[in-house]
């Protein structure tokens, strides 16, 4: 009997259909109190199993991740993207000052996390790219692509001539 169910749920986890989500279904405001739930355990456990009070390091990078968490949900209940909720959390948080990546003793753990969230944004932002648009837009992207960078090379040559008194070569190889 066990085994029968335990493969019923394996085939329906495996199937593509695990729609469930971790959250209360039934009304807005359940789903509200069980996400404050889990932040609540959450700071508990780690306040009993690291002793992080509410001005420490590790408090801080729990309070960045916690706050990009529920900005992101936030813009996507708005239709926005929900990475521009989180860019907007940490823009936030570290112009209030309350985090402050200079003084941060997990530092190295801090620059994984940004290479991830910049991994995840470029992804996502691939991801969501339509390719039979791409090739009907395909000289307006080429020109999207190379202009700029042209532009830029061109500014960096102009300037660092005249300014700095480099050669032309030079500063279209600083460009």
């Amino acid at each position: 009997m066990h085994k029968i169910h335990f493969t019923l749920y394996f085939a329906h986890y495996f199937s593509g259909r695990t729609t469930t989500s971790w959250t209360c279904r039934i009304h807005p405001l359940f789903n509200a109190i069980t996400s404050a739930a889990c932040v609540v355990m959450t700071w508990c456990v780690m306040y009993f199993f690291f002793n992080m009070t509410p001005n420490s390091q590790l408090a801080s990078v729990v309070l960045l991740i916690s706050c990009s968490w529920a900005c992101g949900k936030i813009a996507e209940m708005l239709y926005l993207p929900p990475l521009l909720g989180m860019l907007l959390a940490g823009v936030v948080l570290r112009n209030t000052g309350h985090y402050d990546v200079d003084q941060n003793i997990y530092q190295p753990h801090i620059i994984n996390l940004r290479e991830v969230a910049l991994t995840v944004l470029l992804a996502a932002s691939g991801l969501s790219l339509d390719p039979t648009m791409l090739k009907k837009l395909s000289l307006v992207v080429t020109q999207l692509a190379i202009l700029p960078c042209i532009t830029e090379t061109i500014a960096a040559a102009v300037v660092t001539h005249y300014l700095l008194g480099l050669p032309w070569i030079w500063g279209l190889l600083l460009g």
